[in-house]
């Protein structure tokens, strides 16, 4: 290649080089423009954190770390549904009450008391700390208490109590089997229900404590949850009957504080809430009876409460749910009328035009069967029309049989 013809070739290269510098200026302020944007939106990390939203303690006791940043627009905390974080539905009984009985979710990781103890004094309420307070008595209730004598001690068969009790405590647990059955029983027209909780002291299972493994609700209970028979009850409906103990988010700390408080009481009463389904909140107060049973190896707890709301707050209840079912009905028979509109049932076939020409068009496969039967058969149309006002069938023109 000759020299000019490199020149020549060299010319035509572009001088890119001013355009980089321009580019690259114009980038940098962009990239700039950006972060500085960023930065603004960008808020500073909370100086409070939520390692756990949910603790459970020893004695299986469940509560909250901070309730107002719990289920975000949620007015209301259900206690009951805390529980399932750490359990399952394994059945669910049917007859007279509602039975459902939780399998449980075992863990060794069993929250420290002074944990939540120092969470509690750091949101700057006055009823977490009167909370806190309350837990600092009873710590020594809600440590795990690991013996040596676990590891001696010969494992029994759960599911068997007469492998674990005595005779005499085997009798004494018979007659406080009784004792519950008759205060359930008596307790029927009130809205109550039913917690048991068991504690198996043997070496795989007393390092868990008592924990909660039943909860049966009466009829009166269930039925103001749902407007349902509990004999209707789903399974569906028995996981969302955990959601009755409602107590509003702001008053949380307040509740539970009092629960615990009340919790050593043979009988107490306290204030409390109950919600239905359709999401009503009802305010009421909560009466807790307890019938205990302690034995060597296996100790029962069973609790009964019983909620007082106002007869006001049914009958209102009761209204709206009455406008709601009338609503439904409504909505159902304007739905019938509109589907007996659209297939509407023609009592006189000479009246409908639209009928006729279907007739006349198909003919009519009884009719004809009949004419066979008695072999008279002639055709249809010629004799359907003579009966049939053609006016109703055509506007504009006649319309002759051929």
């Amino acid at each position: 290649m000759e020299k000019t013809e490199l020149y020549h070739f060299s010319s035509l290269i572009p001088k890119v080089k001013k355009s980089i510098k321009k580019y690259k200026k114009t980038y940098n302020g962009e990239f700039l423009s950006k972060v500085w944007k960023l930065n603004e939106t960008i808020s500073s990390p909370p100086k409070f954190l939520e390692p756990n939203k949910i603790y459970r303690f020893y004695g299986d006791l469940v509560t909250l770390d901070n309730p107002l940043s719990f289920n975000g627009s949620e007015m209301n905390i259900h206690q009951l549904k805390l529980h399932m974080e750490y359990k399952s539905i394994s059945s669910i009984d049917v007859s007279d009450v509602l039975s459902i009985h939780l399998e449980d979710k075992f863990s060794e990781d069993y929250y420290p008391i002074e944990l939540f103890i120092d969470r509690l004094n750091t949101l700057g309420d006055k009823d977490a700390h009167g909370l806190s307070e309350s837990f600092t008595q009873m710590k020594e209730n809600f440590k795990i208490n690991k013996n040596e004598d676990d590891l001696n001690s010969t494992k029994c068969d759960i599911f068997n109590l007469e492998a674990v009790l005595s005779k005499e405590e085997f009798f004494n647990y018979q007659n406080m089997v009784k004792m519950c059955y008759e205060e359930f029983k008596h307790a029927e027209n009130t809205y109550t229900w039913h917690m048991r909780k068991v504690f198996y002291k043997t070496q795989s299972h007393k390092k868990y404590g008592p924990v909660l493994n039943e909860i049966k609700f009466n009829k009166k209970v269930a039925n103001l949850f749902i407007n349902k028979k509990v004999e209707d009850f789903t399974y569906q409906d028995a996981y969302e009957i955990m959601n009755i103990s409602a107590n509003q988010r702001t008053h949380y700390f307040e509740f539970f504080n009092g629960m615990l408080q009340h919790g050593h009481s043979e009988i107490c009463e306290f204030q409390g809430g109950l919600e239905t389904a359709e999401g009503f909140y009802l305010p009421c107060f909560e009466r807790i009876k307890k019938i205990d049973f302690k034995g060597q190896n296996y100790e029962e707890q069973n609790i009964f409460i019983t909620f007082s709301v106002e007869q006001r707050l049914i009958e209102g209840l009761d209204e709206r749910r009455r406008l709601k079912q009338l609503e439904e009905q409504n909505k159902m028979s304007v739905a019938k009328a509109k589907l007996k509109t659209k297939f509407k049932k023609i009592e006189n076939i000479h009246s409908d035009s639209w009928k006729t020409l279907c007739v006349l068009y198909y003919g009519n496969a009884e009719g004809e069967e009949n004419d066979d039967k008695n072999d008279n058969a002639e055709d249809y149309a010629k004799r359907f029309w003579a009966n049939v006002d053609q006016t109703k069938v055509c506007k504009y023109r006649s319309i002759n049989p051929t």
